[in-house]
């Protein structure tokens, strides 16, 4: 190991994850840049998960940490985590995902040619899908410091593919550990990856981007995760914009309900597509009792006062019509007849 060489920590929260753990622990030890840790959080697993994480602690004593705590799900598991770590530079990894093994090599590379306190770079859903569109915002190796990281907030607000925490490095001065995260164990559910990336960036003081696949999602959690209605969640990620409309202001962005409000409709349209995509027809009453919720909540009804803001299609503007005057059987019928009826 050379001196100048950067020490990786990278956390990974595990429940029940017996499944794909080992791909994902092995993506990690077999990495072609050796100088890493590895930090397992245990979050009130009742699988084999622990058996696993064992496993790979005897094979890397010295490398890998083992942490084990009663559930209290995936935001907290990865606040104990970071608690734990001795890195120069922090990355996340979920526990039924996997790294590339040449991605810490990739990424050592540039963060020693860039001097940059934050790399973020592309990443897919499993190895052998397109890549994320970031190299379309992009270029690889391109910089983002003062006034220049506002393409990145700009990006954060317009788009989901900055969303994931998993595909961002950051070094170790510029974690938050000074923020205690329990005060929102129950309030963020989802949207947390959003909800801790905020002020990472925001204290970066030099972003890079390596336009390179180095992070692979499994699809199956993707789609168990997209086809839940259930308003708690809404309610999470209303949190979550929350705290990105106080990060928009402290940013200093040009017309700044345009970005809060874009950024709202985005999470909106993401919720109901959820319902095309999922067998309601089996939970009428629940998916009634959501989007008559969703008619009463303040976000939304913000959302279409301030709907000229934004650009919306011809099918978005029907939608949110038909929820703002409550004419959810109406709306419900129309998903019926037809389940492609997802917003473009």
């Amino acid at each position: 190991m050379k001196n100048n060489e950067n020490l990786y920590s990278i956390v990974v929260p595990i429940y029940n994850a017996e499944k794909y753990l080992e791909d994902c622990l092995e993506s990690i030890v077999q990495q072609t840049y050796v100088n890493w840790e590895l930090i397992l959080v245990n979050d009130g697993s009742v699988d084999q998960s622990k058996a696993i994480c064992e496993r790979f602690k005897e094979r890397f004593p010295d490398s890998i940490k083992y942490i084990e705590q009663e559930n209290k799900g995936l935001l907290q598991a990865r606040r104990v985590g970071l608690s734990q770590v001795s890195g120069d530079y922090i990355m996340a990894c979920d526990a039924d995902d996997k790294l590339a093994l040449f991605a810490l090599e990739n990424i050592e590379d540039l963060l020693q040619k860039s001097q940059s306190d934050f790399l973020f770079f592309n990443f897919s859903v499993e190895e052998n899908m397109a890549k994320a569109a970031l190299g379309d915002y992009f270029v690889n190796g391109q910089i983002f410091e003062a006034d220049e990281k506002k393409k990145l907030y700009e990006v954060i607000c317009c788009k989901v593919d900055f969303n994931p925490i998993c595909n961002k490095v950051v070094k170790k001065e510029r974690i938050d550990f000074e923020t205690d995260y329990s005060i929102y164990n129950r309030e963020v559910q989802m949207g947390e990856d959003l909800f801790q990336v905020l002020p990472l960036l925001t204290k970066a003081k030099k972003a890079v981007f390596l336009d390179e696949n180095l992070y692979y999602y499994r699809i199956t959690r993707n789609s168990m995760t997209k086809n839940r209605v259930d308003f708690n969640d809404y309610l999470s990620v209303k949190r979550v914009l929350e705290r990105l409309d106080t990060y928009i202001d402290l940013w200093g962005l040009e017309n700044p309900e345009f970005y809060k409000t874009q950024k709202a409709v985005l999470y909106i349209k993401e919720r109901l597509g959820a319902i095309s995509r999922g067998d309601f027809k089996n939970d009428k009453q629940e998916l009634t009792a959501f989007l008559t919720s969703l008619s009463e909540d303040d976000l939304f009804q913000k959302v279409m006062k301030n709907r000229r803001l934004v650009k919306l299609s011809a099918t978005d503007k029907f939608i949110f019509r038909m929820i703002e005057q409550k004419k959810i059987k109406f709306l419900l019928k129309c998903y019926a007849l037809n389940q492609k009826l997802v917003m473009r």
